[in-house]
């Protein structure tokens, strides 16, 4: 009789702890998953590399199609400063490369035709 309720109260506990720590874990990993899944999802595009003395700035990447990604800034110094990467979706347009000495600041790239924001034009060397 006395292994009998031993074993109840064995089993009563570990089902209170399941019952208690089951819905913290559901809603833990309700709130993660979704949050990483969306993260991933995004293809940014590159941002353009640095010019050296009178090399003008690459260009920004343009974000992959039908995701929310965001254009890639355009690279600075050197002579003209690169243009920014067009954004897709909702994503941004990427920034332009601020030019050089004497050079121009690169274009800002167009937002995504879902709300995307344009990117902002570089500076003047």
């Amino acid at each position: 009789m006395k292994k009998m309720k031993k074993n109840n109260l064995l089993l009563s506990s570990v089902l209170s702890v399941f019952l208690l720590v089951g819905p913290i874990v559901i809603y833990t990993f309700s709130i993660i998953f979704p949050v990483t899944v969306h993260a991933a999802s995004h293809g940014n595009g590159g941002n353009g590399g640095h010019g050296s003395g009178s090399g003008n700035g690459g260009n920004g990447g343009n974000a992959g199609e039908g995701s929310n990604g965001n254009g890639g800034n355009g690279g600075h110094d050197g002579g003209n400063g690169g243009k920014g990467g067009n954004g897709s979706g909702s994503g941004n347009g990427g920034n332009g490369g601020n030019g050089g000495k004497g050079g121009k600041g690169g274009e800002g790239g167009k937002g995504g035709p879902n709300g995307g924001h344009d990117g902002h034009r570089g500076k003047n060397g």
